[in-house]
């Protein structure tokens, strides 16, 4: 606990810094789709290509080892990883609705 309090309020790291993982694991917690959070989720997923692609080259520069965001970037693609499935899901919900009908 107390290691996990002194990484959260390290000088070097903005409050702003917490605000993404904090809503992907609300996101994650909270069953059930509606309008708001398949929006947030189908942004997270499409938008975190490019922004996994800055990250690891900022990492490289400071040698710090980027494979998590290789990875991720790797799985969120538009054809057939987390963009493409949020934006199937969206389609569903849509055609499940009165919005669909």
């Amino acid at each position: 606990q107390t290691e996990d309090a002194a990484f959260a309020a390290h000088a070097e790291l903005a409050d702003e810094s917490f605000v993404n993982p904090a809503l992907a694991t609300a996101f994650a917690n909270l069953h059930g789709y509606w309008p708001e959070k398949l929006g947030a989720i189908a942004y997270f997923e499409t938008m975190s290509s490019p922004f996994s692609h800055r990250s690891a080259q900022q990492l490289r520069l400071y040698a710090v080892d980027p494979s998590f965001y290789v990875v991720h970037r790797s799985i969120d693609n538009a054809k057939n990883g987390h963009a493409a499935t949020i934006l199937e899901a969206i389609v569903d919900y849509v055609d499940s609705t009165a919005y669909g009908a």
